[in-house]
């Protein structure tokens, strides 16, 4: 689960990776302003580590899980 805030009503765009860097899934979201929670189904993808970039307006953020 993702959990962030927004200032503003945004769309949000989350892409998620193997490590491969290959793309496995992609999450497009319009939302509103507060509190946001973002829920990531695996959809049996195999156990390991796995990257996300999420982009809010110009802003980008990454990570790895």
């Amino acid at each position: 689960t993702f959990t962030y805030t927004l200032e503003k009503p945004e769309n949000v765009k989350f892409t998620i990776y193997n490590v491969q860097y290959q793309v496995v899934d992609r999450i497009q979201l319009k939302q509103g302003k507060g509190v946001q929670n973002v829920q990531w189904n695996v959809g049996g993808l195999p156990t390991g580590m796995y990257y996300f970039r999420i982009q809010v307006g110009d802003k980008i953020e990454s990570g790895k899980m």
